[in-house]
């Protein structure tokens, strides 16, 4: 299982991570910390990183471990939901505890992902 560590460190100390890892024909996008729109670039290089190399049959978005999350980050989900299925793939957004959950269902973005409350330990 290969795995990839894409992290920001912001200059008021607040910490985004990312890491994306490949369980056969799955990749999981495993997100931490505060979503805002400076950490669009990493999460953009996620997506990419999660489709090569193929196939790829879903792609997991893990936000469990998001602290915070605002408009920039349902516009990426909306935007990765899109850039994944059109790959041929599926996209899941897992919300676990996380707060990125209450920004989904503010908008009324989760009826337009498919969510689910938390991933099954294996």
């Amino acid at each position: 299982m290969a795995t990839r560590h894409l992290h920001a460190v912001r200059d008021h100390g607040e910490v985004f991570a990312c890491n994306v890892r490949r369980i056969g024909v799955t990749s999981v996008i495993e997100l931490r910390g505060e979503l805002d729109l400076a950490a669009r670039e990493a999460l953009d290089e996620a997506i990419e990183t999660a489709l090569r190399p193929g196939p790829v049959a879903t792609v997991v978005a893990d936000l469990d471990g998001v602290t915070s999350a605002d408009a920039s980050t349902v516009s990426w989900l909306l935007h990765a939901d899109a850039v994944v299925r059109l790959a041929g793939a599926r996209f899941v957004t897992v919300i676990g505890s996380g707060r990125a959950g209450d920004v989904l269902r503010l908008t009324g973005a989760g009826r337009r992902l498919d969510v689910v409350a938390g991933l099954r330990a294996h």
